[in-house]
């Protein structure tokens, strides 16, 4: 079921949890983790399932998280915001804030997932294959084909159910459970989760 494109803030139901699946369209498969690499390719399993839904966690009013359930980790940007990896334990947000902005080619229609860092936007965007593309990719590409719609693109669809439901209960419980293994968890979870 895909979901109306509208910004993730503005929901009827403004769950600061929100369980959710991320589609590409152009990789032809769903936002997640697989060990921990961040990939958007196609499922060979079974991506139905909801233990490979994204929770998107809002922590402010215009930024939100990403958690794969399946993995317990994070989405977030490496140190020097130049790929997409893993974590299980962020200890600085910075680099796992996310914003939802309107596609820039299919306004009604997709959304881009975006950071800013030194005042210049970073995209969450894939090759063709659903790897994350580094601009040596890109420009490699761009050098053969001439066209980045054909090299990458930052285009994503939400999918899920529609109902209103928080799993603001279920995250709190798996970053408690964290907590109680000795793992720091950030203020701003904590906050979430009083």
């Amino acid at each position: 079921i895909l979901c109306p494109v509208t910004p993730i803030n503005s929901y009827s139901c403004n769950y600061a949890v929100k369980s959710t699946k991320i589609y590409s369209e152009f990789t032809k498969g769903h936002l997640r983790i697989e060990g921990n690499r961040v990939v958007a390719t196609q499922c060979k399993d079974n991506c139905s399932s909801l233990s490979e839904n994204l929770y998107i966690v809002t922590i402010d009013r215009h930024y939100f998280l990403l958690y794969h359930v399946k993995s317990g980790k994070f989405i977030c940007w490496n140190n020097k915001f130049k790929k997409l990896i893993a974590r299980r334990n962020p200890t600085n947000l910075t680099y796992c804030k996310f914003e939802e902005k309107p596609s820039k080619t299919f306004k009604n229609y997709a959304t881009r997932y975006t950071t800013n860092y030194n005042n210049t936007e970073k995209e969450i965007i894939f090759n063709r294959t659903g790897f994350f593309a580094t601009s040596k990719y890109i420009n490699k590409c761009m050098k053969r084909h001439r066209s980045i719609s054909k090299c990458v693109s930052p285009d994503f669809l939400q999918s899920g159910p529609n109902e209103c439901n928080s799993q603001l209960p279920e995250f709190c419980a798996k970053m408690k459970i964290r907590k109680d293994n000795g793992h720091n968890i950030t203020p701003e979870l904590m906050d979430l989760c009083k």
